[in-house]
């Protein structure tokens, strides 16, 4: 009878190993802190499902506009990891005063990975995403980390945008290449003025 406690006891202790191990550092999940001041900025909500139409890419699972001035795109998870992007519109650059980025020259993409196994810090993105902005496209110029988690990272992707072929408003692709077997992850913005 002590053998059937002490075994049940031992997994119940690993059950919660696993799942606290899964827990961001900082935060709960969805949340990271901002690049100014120590804010937490907090996820937009999913909304209708949305397909970017990229022959071999995933497209976005939806997309909400917050009212703090980002607009939120979210993929499936695939490959165990779900992403989330979110647009920072120039109004968003101005009130977070990070004295950084200019709204006028860069773009800036927060992104957010979660995933239960494996260390998202080792993704070099970098060198796998691009920006493609009214037919041109762009690599990024930084990655400014916001959550260094391994599982739960974050951080603000930015582009610079300075020709007449990427300023001013069009439409924005924000392209992800080979995060855990995925070719491509997807996300789109239309009609945006920045």
């Amino acid at each position: 009878m002590k053998n059937k406690y002490t075994i049940f006891a031992a997994l119940v202790i690993m059950l919660g190993l696993v799942f606290t191990g899964c827990s961001p550092a900082t935060g709960d999940s969805g949340e990271g802190t901002g690049a100014a001041g120590g804010d937490k900025t907090v996820q937009g909500d999913v909304g209708a499902s949305e397909d970017t139409g990229s022959t071999g890419a995933t497209g976005s699972a939806g997309g909400t506009r917050s009212g703090d001035g980002r607009d939120v795109r979210t993929d499936r998870g695939e490959g165990g990891v779900q992403v989330t992007a979110a647009l920072l519109s120039p109004e968003y650059l101005r009130e977070a005063d990070t004295g950084n980025y200019d709204p006028e020259k860069n773009i800036v993409i927060e992104i957010s990975m979660g995933t239960h196994m494996g260390d998202l810090r080792e993704y070099p993105i970098m060198q796998n995403a691009e920006l493609t902005v009214n037919a041109a496209s762009i690599k990024p110029i930084k990655w400014e980390v916001i959550n260094d988690d391994s599982h739960h990272l974050s951080g603000w992707l930015v582009f610079e945008v300075n020709d007449e072929k990427t300023a001013n408003s069009g439409e924005l692709h924000l392209n992800l290449k080979d995060l855990r077997g995925v070719p491509e992850r997807g996300f789109s913005w239309e009609d945006i003025n920045y």
